[in-house]
């Protein structure tokens, strides 16, 4: 009886431990809505705040304006070299935007992104300014899936 315990024990052990693993991963993983913000010094005095707001519960991560990275369309979606989650999205903001809020949407064929830039009250010299933004999505996500809409 005692040996048939032992012989037992370590499978039960293990169908516990990797039930538990799997409950674990399940619980870390975002699925729903979730938001990135940054914010930057405007050359005209006074912070610019840039938002990003996914609701497709695909995008792992949101990095604006990160380094390294240049030559990037603008108003459309490149893939990154040799990344097929990773996408591009280049705009030209003013040096004067106080707001630039980008929404993540579920869209046809895949992915909508709307970029809205609000500028501050007092006027704006319309001097632009290139940004880009990098999407890291939880699969392959083909660039031409990724419509882009600027909205000024």
């Amino acid at each position: 009886m005692q040996s048939l315990v032992r012989a037992l024990a370590l499978p039960l052990l293990l169908v516990c431990l990797s039930g538990s693993l799997v409950a674990c991963d399940a619980v870390t993983r975002v699925t729903g809505p979730r938001s990135w913000v940054s914010t930057a010094e405007l050359a005209s005095g006074g912070k610019q705040v840039i938002t990003v707001t996914d609701t497709t519960g695909k995008v792992t991560d949101a990095e604006i304006d990160p380094a390294g990275v240049k030559d990037t369309p603008t108003d459309s979606a490149v893939n990154v070299a040799g990344r097929p989650d990773q996408v591009l999205i280049g705009w030209v903001g003013g040096t004067c935007a106080e707001t630039t809020d980008i929404s993540l949407a579920a869209g046809q064929p895949g992915v909508a992104a709307v970029i809205k830039i609000t500028p501050n009250s007092d006027g704006c010299d319309a001097m632009g300014v290139l940004h880009v933004l990098r999407l890291t999505f939880s699969g392959a996500m083909p660039a031409n899936q990724v419509g882009v809409t600027t909205e000024y």
